[in-house]
Parts: structure tokens; sequence; C-alpha cells
């Protein structure tokens, strides 16, 4: 039996970084996403994309297998509702900084769930493609 894959995230104006991102949590199993709905997105700023739009990017990648919302900060009900046996993360964050911002710092309780640090081939970000934008708009 192959083991089931969690990948939380935002994915706002989904790019070939985040692709080749879930493209190598794909090779761990199958993924879903947890996808942050558009109240619990960012700290710093508002999706540009809503989540329904989000989630429909997604859902066309051949990587991806089912997503469903993370809405709450806390991540451990979404693992225990999709019976994850791995959570990926990107190599692009700090890991204390993720558990933080993810609501799994304790980890205690989820011992039968692997955190997986996978090296994130993120050649570009989200917030470059807006500073793109905007310096083109000017």
């Amino acid at each position: 039996m192959r083991r089931k894959v969690l990948v939380p995230g935002t994915f706002d104006l989904l790019h070939y970084g985040h692709m080749r991102f879930l493209a190598e949590c794909a090779k761990l199993g199958p993924v879903t996403v947890a996808l942050a709905t558009d109240e619990h997105a960012h700290a710093k700023r508002a999706p540009i994309m809503m989540y329904h739009e989000r989630k429909e990017a997604l859902l066309h990648l051949p990587y991806v297998d089912m997503v469903t919302p993370k809405e709450i900060k806390s991540l451990v009900p979404t693992i225990f509702l999709t019976k994850a046996d791995i959570v990926c993360y990107g190599s692009d964050w700090d890991s204390a900084e993720w558990s933080r911002l993810n609501g799994v710092e304790d980890r205690a309780y989820l011992q039968m769930v692997a955190f997986t640090c996978v090296k994130n081939p993120m050649v570009i970000s989200t917030t470059e493609i807006i500073s793109r934008i905007a310096n083109a708009s000017r």
C-alpha cells in the first residue's frame, strides 16, 4: 500500500516552482493538498486567486489526487481527516517557522506521521511574480 502524502499550502498564482515541488512530493505517494482557504491563506497579504480558483488549478495537475480545505491554523485535524502518513513541506521553509505556522510544533501526538522536508526546486516565487507585475505596470 502506498503511503498517503499531505501537502499544505496556499499555492497562490500557481507557477512551475509549485508544480515541480508537488511533482517531487508525488514520488512519495498520492498527494492531497491541504489548501489554505481565503481567510487563512497569508498573514502578510490576501491571496490574489480565490480558493475555488486555486483548487481547480491544482486539480488539473496530474500529481495532485485531492484538494481539501485548510480552514484553521492547525494542520492536525487535516492530518487525521486525510489519514496522512507523510506531511511534506518545502526546503525553502525554516522547519521551526513552518511548524509554528501550521500548528504542529508539538509532534509527540503525531508520531505515526513522517514530516518530510522535500527539496524545493523553487526557482521562482509568487512574491517575485507579483513584483514583476507591479514593475511592468509602472
